[in-house]
């Protein structure tokens, strides 16, 4: 619970017979509630002015008169970070940091501040950007090598070949198996048949490989080997 909150329920408690200082402190607080949710300038004045024009009072006047209503004011501006609070607080911290500079040299340490701040976070989400791109397409780094720098120093960009990279993952014997899965199957198990060149089903009349999953193996094939030149071209 916050101070001010304290204060509140503890000058309610104390002054549960006085309805008309209840009503006002009521109203004190619905106004401070009011410029902490808009923003605004926080004070005796201010607060007097919106409970004034919004609720019926009490004044700036009424306010100032009335220790009681001070007392919860100044907990409330103490918590509450308006433009003038936060203003007062740069230069306590700014003061608290560099003591032996003089204000306008702090204002411009502190935005300098700022800006390697906002830099950094900058920074920051681009190297997000370039991980996750690298991850969805890699870096060929042995061609860049290969290539060397350019006039300038720097290296081209060369991003690997998926098809490179599986040729070299996958064996032979790995291409051998798909090819039978997908086309010799048929024949070399019973109950298993193809469905129009397009997925493989049992005699029951459930899929054995749907359509998408004959597509992928079959697309995968293809990035291994040419359909041209293995043959493949009379399945597609």
């Amino acid at each position: 619970m916050r101070n001010s909150e304290i204060i509140y329920h503890q000058l309610v408690r104390e002054n549960a017979k006085q309805t008309k200082f209840l009503n006002g402190l009521k109203k004190v607080k619905k106004a401070c509630d009011e410029i902490e949710i808009t923003k605004g300038k926080m004070n005796y004045s201010r607060v007097g002015e919106v409970a004034k024009s919004k609720y019926g009072g009490p004044s700036g006047r009424a306010i100032i008169a009335n220790p009681k209503h001070k007392s919860y004011i100044d907990a409330r501006i103490i918590e509450y970070a308006g433009p003038d609070q936060k203003a007062l607080q740069q230069k306590s911290t700014a003061k608290a940091k560099f003591p032996d500079i003089d204000h306008k040299t702090q204002q411009y340490i502190t935005q300098l501040e700022k800006k390697l701040d906002l830099q950094e976070r900058v920074i920051e989400t681009l190297q997000k950007d370039v991980l996750k791109q690298t991850k969805e397409t890699p870096l060929d780094f042995h061609e860049m090598v290969e290539q060397g720098a350019n006039k300038d120093g720097a290296m081209t960009i060369i991003t690997a070949q998926p098809t490179l990279a599986l040729k070299a993952a996958i064996t032979e014997e790995v291409r051998q198996t798909i090819y039978k899965i997908l086309f010799k199957l048929p024949e070399l198990v019973e109950g298993v048949e193809g469905y129009q060149g397009k997925a493989l089903r049992l005699s029951c009349g459930d899929f054995l490989l749907d359509p998408m999953e004959f597509a992928s193996l079959y697309e995968l094939l293809c990035v291994i080997d040419d359909p041209v030149t293995s043959g493949l071209e009379e399945f597609s």
